[in-house]
Formats: structure tokens, C-alpha cells, sequence
């Protein structure tokens, strides 16, 4: 807000022209010394003044809004005194500085002006990227960054605190004192007379009494207050005044007080203000307020028409986005909308419109698009006749004859392309669950089969806790009572590993083990010294075993195996033994057969031992002992027996009967061999090949004979999975 009787001269706004009504000064006897301003108006009945000491007459009253101009501009004369710049007021409010010396007036304050604050402030620079984001650029460290400053932000903190303390000094100063004396520049001669005056008449008033100083002041304060209201009346019906006459057309903004003075001066409102430069300085103001408020509408006005151009074309049904300018204008060129905005304007909105209608065109068809990619996808989940074998042309067949489908145009209307996309993810949605499910119910059947392998290898455990199937068992014996149980029964019906290939791996573990114990316990034995013979019991042998540090790992089964394996070893020996003690007196018969051949006389059938016994111990052949007499009389018989079998009825050849005994000998001996092998874990010449052997060697063979099965079983086992893929 300018203050009374601003004027613009050249383009740039003039220093207030401050001006006093009446100016009366008294002589220096006077008791009270002071420039006043003297209002009269002859329309209004001022109150009688009391008889008795008049109080000093006070200044004209100054409206408060003006008052803060002027301090603001004599303040900053007064501190920037030495300076070629001075600040000023536009008539839009915004301030503008002048330099005295360059004639040359800025909008931006120059650097003489500024604060310590001001000029940290300037330091840095605020843009605008094109998508509108803010960056900052410091002019001396030539440095760009998105962040705002902390300096910034202090500076500004202390800007604004500054600011809001200097609006509350005035707002006070302004509430104490209404009315307010004008200070003008340091060499006015009435401001000069004015500060003579009121030290006179501060000395004057400071020698009365208290109470004189307290009636004064408090009468002065009741009559600034009435001219102060009563200045404030009379400067706004004026202002009605004007206001009244330009809404009738009488006056404008373009015309000076003379012009619009003739307009108005028949008015009896034009009398209100006594002084033709009180009424000229409230003109001016009121013609400054009145100028901006027509600016501000004629912008709310264009900018009404742009909005309301914008919506119009947004909403007309031939505006398309790909429509050009010069048709458009020979299309709206009658319309009231078109012609409301300038040529510019309306073609820079045309084309703000066609730019989103385009937008909106685009996000139409995009919501449209998922819109019926959404409903075509909801239609192919709830048809169960489409899975992952159908194709595009059966599939189309049978949304034709989708109820949902039929009943829904927009989705009819669905490009082919989209619609085929659809159905290609729900294609392979329903492939992937289709495997997804046949992946799951592999893993049940194999978990089923597991649990029933597990089963049977159950059934095994117990057969052998009861020593049923033991190291040397075979799948022949153990068959029967095997094929009873359901565990067996639920084995035929899995894929893999049979229940004989599962007996096999059962009983090969069995002889790895029992060879593995057989060893721990020979260990053991001769590392405790301890003799097994005949007379040994199994009690006696499992009390030893249980003192060994490894007898809790030893299988029960095994070790009665074991005590069966030694005993059956007791026995080979012993049989063996008479075995040999057999062949010794077979060959010990055979040479005393050749002895009686040589004899002359030759023995016959029917000779007599005591005289070939007495013909031997004549030659010294015969040891003439009891115990030589009786081993040689049996070979004698059965020489003899011999001479009188060849004698007899078969005198060439050997007779039947004979080679019949020697076929049942034989055949008996081979039964009581075979006998002997059964009763152990193994066959007999196997376990003889064993023994023959040592234990190092033993324990290589049956290392690879486990490697061999491992590998065999392995081998099996992805064959089987093979299969079942």
C-alpha cells in the first residue's frame, strides 16, 4: 500500500509527498511550543474547548498503514545514509531500489543493503528441473545439490524471526501512539522547528507538578483518540464515495484528480475532507487499491475463460486428440468459449487438451484392456472343460457357448491378440498344476512304497530276533511263512525292489555281520587264552563272550552261530581224525597183505593163523607183543575172507555183490560229509577253502564280496528308479 499522494512518474513510483494541513507556531514565551495541525471541517461541530491552560495541539493524523511506510523508508534512509541506494514501494506492493548516482533503479536489493544473512542467502540459487524437482546451485563453489542447505535453512530461520520481531515492534508502536509524528528528511526546516518545539516542551512540562503532567496527558490521549476515529470516518466515506462513482461509471483508474473531480465534486460527500490535497492523496490511494483490485479481475476473469475453454473442449464431442488447430477454429470459431481467451492462450489450451485427452484416452483403453483380460481369465478358471490339452480353436468353441461370455459385449469386443495371451498363461497355470499335482502324487506313491518296504524289512527283524532267518537261511525254507503275512502281500503291489531282493540285501547283511562278530569273538578268545572243547557249554561260552568290551554290539543270533560253527569244528577235527587213523590202518592192512603174499608157502583160503604167525616171528617180520598179534590177526581174516571170495563162484571178475558194498560205502560216506556241512553257516567245501586260508585273506574276499553287492545293489536300485520315472 502506497502512501497519500504516491505518484508514478516515468514508470517508477515518487517518495511520498507528505503534506500538514496547518502549520501554526507560537512564540518561544509561550508556555507550550509546538508545530500542530489544525483540522477544520465545516460540515462538523467540534467540541468546546475548557476554559483555563490549553493542551498543545497534536499533529494530523496519519492512517497506520502509511505510517509503516514511511518508517520503513526513513529507517532505511537513515541507516543506509551514506549509501547511493534507496528503497521504494510500487504500486503492487512489491519494493524496488533506486541508486541516486546511476539514475538506474533494480528490483533485486543490492548487495550495500543486505544483511550479514541476506548475503549467505544470496550465495545460493534455487531451480527447477523440468519435472519440477527443486535443486540448489552455490554461485561461489560453483556446487549443485538436491538437498536444501543447512545454511539455507539457518539463515532463513533467522530472516523470518527477524521479520516477524520488527512486525511486532511496529504493530506495538503503532497500538501506544495512534497518532504518530511524520518524520521527513533530516534538512526539512519544519521537522528542524518541530524538535526545537518539543524539547521546549518537554523542559516546560517537566518543571509542573505531577499531578498537572497526569490531567494533560490523559486529556491529550482522549482527544487523539476522537480525531483519530473521527479522521478515520471521514477518510473511508470518501472512499464510498469513490467506489459509488466508479461502480456508476462516473469514474476509472485511468483518469488524474482533475478529470474525476469534476464527476464527483456535486456530491455532498465531495465536502467531507476539507483540504483539495486530502481528498487528492485519498484519490490516489484509492485509485492505486482500485487499479490492483481490476487487475485481480480482469486475471480471475482470464483465467475463468481458460478454465471454462478447457473444460468445454474436454467435454465436446468433435474434440479428438488428433484434431489440428485450424480445423479446430473453423469449428469453434462461433462458439462464446472460443472467443473468450485470446489467440495464444487458446491455442496453448488446445493443445494442453488434446495432450489429455490423449492421457485419458490411453488410460481408458488400458483400464479397458485389464478389465477384459480380468473377466476372460475369471471365464476360463470356471470352465472345467479347458485344461492344458485344449486348444485355441476348442477353447474358443467353448466360450461361445459360456453364458458369462455371451452376456458380456465389451468382452467380446477384446482384441484377438490380448485374448490369446489369456489364454496362453491360463494354458500353461494349468499345465504347471497339472505336474505340480502328478509330482505330489509320485512322492505319496513312493512314500507309500517306502513305508511299505519298511514293513517288510520289520517282518525280517522279527523272523531273525526269533532266529528264524539266520546268515545261512535261504528264501526256499523261509517262503512259506513268509507269504503268510499281509506286510508280504502289500510287497507285491509296489514298484522297485521285490520282497526276494529285499530278503537277499536282509541275508547278506546277516553274513557281514556274522562274519564281522565271528571274528570279534576269535579275537577275544585268544586274546583271553580260553580253550573250547567238546565239553563246553553255551552258558560257559556266552558268559565269556559278555566280558568282551564289544559284547553289546554282537548279535545273539551270531553268537550261538558261533558256538555252533566252533563245536561243528570240534567235530570235523575228531572226524577227521578218525579218518586218518582209518587210512593209517588201511595202509598198515595193505602192507601186511603184501607181506602174506610173499610168504612161500603162499597163504590160502584156508589157512591158519597161528601157523602163519609162527612162520612171521620165524622170519622176524612179527613183533611177538600181544598188541602186534591182535592189529595183525583182523588184516589176516580179512585177507583170508578176500582169497575165498576170489574163490568162489566169480573166479574172473569181481563180483556184483562187491561192487555193490563199495557203491553203498561210497554213497554213505558222501551222506555222512554232507551231513557234516549242513550244520554249518556255509557249505562244506567252501568253509574248508576257508579254513585253508588266513584271516587276512579272508577278510579281503569278503571285503570285495561286499563291494560286488553294493555295487549290484546299486545298480538295481536306479534301474528301479528308472522305471518308476
Amino acid at each position: 500500500m502506497l502512501p497519500f499522494g504516491s505518484q508514478f512518474i516515468g514508470g517508477q513510483p515518487t517518495a511520498p509527498n507528505l503534506l500538514f494541513i496547518t502549520s501554526t507556531t507560537t512564540t518561544p514565551a509561550a508556555a507550550n511550543i509546538i508545530v500542530s495541525n489544525v483540522l477544520s471541517v465545516p460540515s462538523l461541530n467540534f467540541p468546546q474547548l475548557p476554559s483555563g491552560p490549553q493542551p498543545p495541539p497534536q499533529p494530523m493524523l496519519i492512517a497506520p498503514n502509511i505510517l509503516n511506510e514511511i518508517k520503513a523508508e526513513s529507517s532505511a534512509g537513515v541507516s543506509n545514509g551514506t549509501s547511493v541506494w534507496s528503497q521504494h514501494t510500487a504500486d503492487d506492493g512489491r519494493i524496488y531500489y533506486y541508486n541516486k548516482a546511476t539514475k538506474v533503479s533494480s528490483w533485486t536489493k543490492p548487495d550495500e543493503l543486505k544483511t550479514k544473512e541476506e548475503k549467505e542467502l544470496s550465495v545460493w540459487k534455487e531451480y527447477k528441473t523440468p519435472e519440477g524437482k527443486p535443486y540448489y546451485y552455490n554461485t561461489q563453489t560453483k556446487v549443485t545439490t538436491w538437498s536444501k542447505p543447512e545454511a539455507l535453512n539457518k539463515v532463513k530461520t533467522i530472516l523470518s524471526f527477524s521479520d516477524t520481531k520488527t512486525k511486532k515492534e511496529e504493530s506495538d508502536a503503532a497500538n501506544e501512539s495512534k497518532p504518530d509524528l511524520v518524520h521527513l528528511s533530516s534538512n526539512s526546516e519544519i521537522e528542524k522547528a518541530m524538535e526545537a518545539t518539543l524539547k521546549t516542551l518537554v523542559v516546560k512540562k517537566s518543571d509542573e507538578p505531577i499531578e498537572v503532567k497526569e490531567i494533560v496527558q490523559k486529556k491529550e490521549e482522549e482527544e487523539d483518540d476522537s480525531e483519530y476515529n473521527l479522521k478515520k470516518r471521514q477518510v473511508e466515506k470518501f472512499r464510498e464515495m469513490l467506489q459509488d462513482k466508479c461502480n456508476e461509471k462516473r469514474i476509472n483508474t485511468n483518469m488524474n484528480w482533475e478529470q474525476a473531480s469534476k464527476y464527483i465534486q456535486n456530491d455532498p460527500r465531495y465536502k467531507i475532507l476539507a483540504k483539495v490535497s486530502e481528498k487528492k492523496q485519498v484519490f490516489n490511494a484509492w485509485k492505486t487499491q482500485r487499479y490492483k483490485e481490476e487487475r485481480d479481475e480482469r486475471r480471475f476473469a482470464i483465467k475463468m475463460a481458460k478454465e471454462g475453454l478447457e473444460k468445454w473442449l474436454m467435454a465436446h464431442p468433435r474434440m479428438k486428440p488428433t484434431l489440428r488447430y485450424h480445423k479446430a477454429e473453423g469449428i469453434f470459431a462461433m462458439e462464446l468459449q472460443w472467443k473468450a481467451v485470446t489467440e495464444p492462450e487458446r491455442r496453448e489450451i488446445f493443445e494442453d487438451v488434446k495432450i489429455a485427452l490423449a492421457k485419458k484416452d490411453t488410460e481408458q483403453k488400458k483400464a479397458l484392456k485389464e478389465r477384459n483380460i480380468k473377466a476372460l481369465s475369471d471365464i476360463l478358471d470356471g470352465i472345467d472343460k479347458i485344461d492344458y490339452r485344449t486348444t485355441w480353436a476348442e477353447a474358443q468353441r467353448i466360450l461361445i457357448e459360456n453364458p458369462s461370455f455371451a452376456k458380456d459385449t465389451t468382452l467380446q469386443g477384446m482384441d484377438k491378440e490380448d485374448a490369446l495371451v489369456v489364454f496362453q498363461k491360463h494354458i500353461k497355470l494349468s499345465e504347471e498344476q497339472y505336474v505340480k499335482e502328478k509330482q505330489l502324487e509320485a512322492k505319496r506313491i513312493k512314500r507309500q512304497e517306502r513305508k511299505t518296504r519298511e514293513a517288510f524289512i520289520q517282518l525280517l527283524h522279527e523272523l531273525h530276533d526269533r532266529a528264524l532267518v539266520t546268515p545261512a537261511s535261504s528264501w526256499a525254507q523261509l517262503y512259506p511263512m513268509i507269504s503268510a503275512d499281509q506286510r508280504f502281500e502289500n510287497m507285491l503291489l509296489t514298484n522297485g525292489s521285490t520282497a526276494l531282493d529285499l530278503f537277499k540285501f536282509y541275508v547278506d547283511d546277516l553274513r557281514t555281520k556274522y562274519h564281522e562278530d565271528r571274528k570279534t569273538i576269535k579275537e577275544f578268545l585268544e586274546f583271553k587264552k580260553i580253550t573250547f572243547d567238546e565239553s563246553t557249554t553255551f552258558d560257559a561260552f556266552r558268559q565269556w563272550v559278555k566280558e568282551g568290551s564289544n559284547s553289546d554290539q554282537l548279535d545273539p543270533v551270531n553268537v550261538k552261530l558261533c558256538f555252533n560253527d566252533l563245536c561243528d569244528r570240534i567235530l570235523m577235527k575228531k572226524k577227521e581224525a578218525e579218518r586218518d587213523e582209518l587210512k593209517k590202518q588201511k595202509r598198515a592192512e595193505l602192507a601186511f597183505w603184501d607181506l602174506l603174499r610173499s610168504l612161500s608157502p603162499a597163504v590160502g583160503p584156508n589157512s591158519d593163523w597161528e601157523q602163519i604167525k609162527e612162520q612171521l616171528k620165524e622170519s622176524g617180520q612179527l613183533e611177538t607183543t600181544a598188541e602186534e598179534e591182535q592189529l595183525k590177526r583182523p588184516f589176516f581174516d580179512s585177507f583170508v575172507k578176500s582169497l575165498q571170495d576170489i574163490c568162489g563162484h566169480f573166479h574172473s571178475t569181481v563180483s556184483s555183490s562187491s561192487k555193490k558194498r563199495k557203491k553203498e560205502k561210497r554213497k554213505k560216506y558222501e551222506q555222512e560229509n554232507a551231513s557234516d556241512s549242513e550244520e554249518t553257516p556255509t557249505k562244506g567245501k567252501k568253509r574248508r577253502r576257508k579254513e585253508e586260508r588266513s584271516d587276512e585273506e579272508e577278510e579281503e574276499a569278503e571285503k570285495k564280496r561286499r563291494r560286488k553287492k553294493r555295487s549290484k545293489k546299486r545298480s538295481k536300485e536306479e534301474t528301479d528308479e528308472e522305471k518308476e520315472r
